[in-house]
């Protein structure tokens, strides 16, 4: 499991903006490990792995399966 949140201040209202900014390739910040990514990171580099926006009140999956 990863969490990020909008990269350079970016706040995200709805999962549907944040899944295309996701999508689109652009930054994201990594909560625990402190630093940037976008889609391109995740690329042949795990098996299986969720990405969750952290959001209020609960996180939300931008993405899930096999990257």
């Amino acid at each position: 499991m990863i969490l990020v949140k909008g990269a350079y201040g970016r706040k995200y209202d709805n999962k549907e903006n944040a899944r295309k900014d996701w999508d689109e390739g652009k930054d994201f910040f990594m909560v625990e490990e402190q630093c940037y990514c976008s889609v391109r990171d995740f690329t042949n580099k795990f098996d299986y792995i969720t990405i969750y926006l952290v959001a209020d009140p609960f996180p939300i999956v931008l993405q899930r399966g096999v990257f």
